[in-house]
């Protein structure tokens, strides 16, 4: 017996487009970091502190760089709190993506908060208030993932290898006794190019649906 036809395997888009009115995208939070339905958002302090967002493993799937963006907005203590994006490879060390790696809406200011102890020294990264807050309205930050030294104003792009496990977090920290109103920062999307990430739920069913309709397919023709 012929079989006439062809079948396909569906197969994950090299890249991660996170949507998070939809899902949580899989990631997880640490400290005032909330899921909430809508958004990942991260409330203030008013001690020193700092919490993390952090996303499952991405698989690089060719070697050479990797781009994202993320739309968001923020109300951070100016000159005090703060926020950064980072990202490491293979459970290494966390690096900090540079502000001349961000275009769109980048860093805009040094921060105390991001150094222990308190007053040794300031780093950049996201504070005061992005356009359009309180509408809300937000707004766009694109990146190169790469790295520099700290204050983080200028680095260099990353390269990386087929298969590095990538992750990123988003980091929001604060020095003490004053927090701007809340939320201090609040993610809406997250897209990573040239990366494969981990299905969620709702795709593996997706994904044994059209399986088993295949399946289906085939031994009604087989059945002929």
């Amino acid at each position: 017996m012929t079989f006439a036809g062809t079948f396909s395997i569906l197969t994950a888009p090299a890249a991660v487009d996170l949507d998070f009115s939809t899902s949580n995208g899989l990631l997880t939070g640490t400290g005032n970091w909330v899921y909430g339905g809508s958004s990942w958002y991260v409330n203030g302090h008013t001690s020193q502190a700092f919490d993390y967002l952090t996303t499952p493993g991405y698989t690089a799937e060719a070697n050479g760089q990797i781009t994202g963006s993320f739309t968001h907005r923020f109300t951070f203590e100016y000159y005090s709190d703060g926020g950064q994006l980072q990202y490491r490879v293979n459970s290494g060390t966390w690096n900090t993506v540079p502000g001349n790696l961000i275009t769109g809406v980048t860093y805009n200011s040094p921060v105390y908060g991001f150094v222990v102890p308190y007053g040794s020294g300031t780093q950049y990264g996201f504070n005061n208030t992005s356009t359009g807050y309180a509408t809300p309205a937000y707004v766009t930050s694109s990146f190169t993932l790469g790295s520099g030294p700290s204050p983080y104003q200028t680095g260099s792009a990353a390269t990386f290898t087929a298969g590095d496990q990538v992750e990123l977090r988003f980091l929001a920290a604060w020095d003490v006794s004053v927090s701007n109103p809340n939320p201090n920062w609040e993610i809406r999307s997250l897209s990573v190019s040239a990366v494969s990430g981990v299905p969620e739920p709702q795709s593996y069913a997706m994904i044994a649906g059209c399986g088993l309709a295949g399946l289906a397919a085939f031994r009604r023709i087989r059945g002929r």
